[in-house]
C-alpha cells in the first residue's frame, strides 16, 4: 500500500507543480495529499516533522510570489488598480493561454500580466513610457514570483518524496 501512496504523491505532486503556473494552489494540493497519506500510515511516511518543513517551504514560496508579483508592479510605478489588473490578467492569461504547444499557458500568463496593467495605466492617462514601465515591472515580478513559488514547491515535494519512499 505504501507504494501506491508514494506513486500517487509523486504523480500528483508533479501535477501540483504544473498547476502553480496557472495560479492554482498546486503546492497546497500535494502538501494536503501528503498529510492525508501520512495520516493513513500513522503519521510515519512522511512524518509530521517533514510535513511541517514542507509547509514552511510552501508558505515561504507563497509569500515570495506575492511580494515579487506586487512589488514588481509597485516598484515600477504601477498604481494599485494596475497591480490588481496584473494579477487578474495573469490568471486570465494562464487559463486562456496562447496556442503554443506546452508553454502556451505560461506565455499567456505573462502576456496577461503585462497587457492588463498597461491598459489600466494608459486609461488613467499616464504617458506611454510610464505605462510600459509599470507593465514590464508587473510581468517581471510575476515571472520571478512564479518561478520562486514553483522552486520552493519542488524542494518541498522532493523532501516529501524522499521521506515517504517505501523501504
Amino acid at each position: 500500500m505504501a507504494w501506491i501512496y508514494f506513486s500517487l504523491l509523486a504523480v500528483l505532486g508533479l501535477v501540483g507543480l504544473v498547476l502553480n503556473v496557472f495560479k492554482l494552489p498546486g503546492n497546497w494540493m500535494f502538501l494536503g495529499l501528503a498529510a492525508i497519506f501520512s495520516a493513513l500510515q500513522g503519521w510515519q511516511d512522511p512524518s509530521w516533522q517533514v510535513l511541517l518543513v514542507a509547509l514552511v517551504l510552501v508558505g515561504i514560496g507563497e509569500i515570495i510570489e506575492t511580494v515579487f508579483s506586487i512589488g514588481g508592479a509597485r516598484l515600477s510605478g504601477a498604481s494599485r488598480t494596475a497591480t490588481l489588473a496584473a494579477v487578474v490578467g495573469g490568471i486570465i492569461g494562464a487559463v486562456v493561454g496562447i496556442p503554443i504547444p506546452v508553454i502556451g499557458n505560461i506565455v499567456g500568463a505573462v502576456v496577461g500580466c503585462f497587457v492588463a496593467p498597461l491598459l489600466v495605466e494608459l486609461l488613467k492617462r499616464k504617458t506611454p513610457g510610464a505605462s510600459l514601465k509599470a507593465a514590464t515591472g508587473a510581468a517581471v515580478g510575476f515571472v520571478f514570483g512564479t518561478i520562486t513559488k514553483i522552486a520552493m514547491g519542488f524542494v518541498a515535494l522532493i523532501i516529501l518524496l524522499v521521506s515517504a519512499f517505501p523501504g
